[in-house]
């Protein structure tokens, strides 16, 4: 488990490079980090490349 006194916020961007389709995290990988009290964000379709819609990040508890 992460200590969220050591990392309160963690961010999930869209990759710009061209051709790349992975993502940094999966929705259920942040859901797992979100229950252990960090922060998790999601940039607006960063996970479509990667075949995880905006709701699938959504359902796992992102803002």
């Amino acid at each position: 488990m992460i200590s969220p006194a050591f990392i309160g916020k963690i961010a999930i961007l869209a990759e710009t490079y061209h051709g790349e389709k992975r993502v940094s995290i999966t929705p259920q990988i942040a859901e797992r980090l979100i229950k252990s009290g960090l922060k998790v964000y999601v940039e607006f379709n960063a996970g479509i490349a990667a075949g995880f819609s905006n709701e699938d990040y959504i359902a796992n508890g992102l803002k």
